[in-house]
């Protein structure tokens, strides 16, 4: 399903006016448009233009081989390259973060330094390396 643009109308802005889409829209689409998200700095359209900006500069996001790490019953982890650590927290509860030296990205702020439930963060965890 594409991002909608604006908030308000049948196509949500794919379309002219109140023309209706190829595709229908869900109820309550038009809350997740880029109208709607552009400048909530929490919106996940900022954390999808925070990644692609740090993508750019930073070549350990765009190459070096993934690996499966193996972080707890309720944790999806991979390394990418040497330094970067991708943790994402499936639990109930916030869990606390291995050693690192900076966070690259995360999807919502740490609580307390620990990861929120249903949220995602990747580390720098390669000594001398400078994070974010």
């Amino acid at each position: 399903m594409p991002l909608p643009w604006t908030k308000d109308g049948a196509s949500h802005g794919f379309g002219d006016g109140d023309a209706l889409p190829w595709l229908p829209q869900p109820h309550g689409w038009g809350d997740l448009a880029v109208s709607e998200q552009a400048d909530r700095p929490d919106s996940m359209l900022t954390l999808y233009r925070a990644a692609l900006a740090r993508r750019r500069t930073d070549p350990d996001l765009r190459i070096g081989r993934l690996q499966w790490v193996e972080a707890g019953e309720h944790v999806i982890a991979f390394r990418r390259g040497d330094r970067l650590l991708s943790l994402t927290n499936l639990g109930s509860e916030p869990m606390a973060l291995p050693d690192h030296h900076g966070i690259v990205l995360s999807s919502t702020p740490l609580v307390h330094g620990a990861l929120p439930s249903d949220c995602t963060v990747w580390l720098d965890v390669e000594p001398g390396a400078h994070s974010a």
